[in-house]
């Protein structure tokens, strides 16, 4: 039994440049059943990408010019697709402030009360922010109020 990794996992298979914007690679269909026969109950994700078509874009500083790049190669960045699994898989979410000054991210579990979200309490969000979260889980519930 193995209790101490029994969670979800994101595997991230990098291929070369070729095998990515071919979307053909021959060892990607038997990685992804080797993930499939140990994800032990869990939905673990398994994203390819090519490290150096990132490195090549992290390289390039004009936005218009990195567009262009991916456009003429017909692919997208594997960036977002990372993020948006890595928050789902930790069951994370996001929430922005802004100000005149500033626009700030901040992250917390989907599970968080207001108590532990001490931020919300500062920007008078807390019950807005309580009925979104609660409309997240998948058991709805009436929002805390702040004290």
């Amino acid at each position: 039994m193995t209790l101490i990794t029994a969670k979800p996992v994101v595997y991230l298979v990098n291929l070369s440049l070729n095998d990515y914007v071919n979307k053909k690679n021959k060892w990607l269909p038997k990685i992804k059943q080797w993930v499939d026969e140990r994800g032990d109950g869990f939905a673990s994700s398994l994203i390819p990408l090519s490290c150096e078509l990132e490195i090549k874009l992290s390289s390039i500083s004009n936005q218009s010019e990195k567009d262009e790049y991916l456009k003429s190669l017909g692919v997208p960045t594997a960036l977002p697709k990372i993020i948006v699994t890595g928050y789902k898989t930790l069951q994370l979410v996001y929430y922005f402030t802004a100000g005149p000054d500033e626009v700030r991210a901040w992250t917390l579990r989907v599970s968080a009360d207001i108590p532990q979200c001490p931020f919300l309490k500062c920007f008078g969000l807390g019950v807005f922010f309580s009925f979104f979260l609660s409309c997240t889980r998948s058991e709805p519930r009436l929002p805390r109020l702040l004290e």
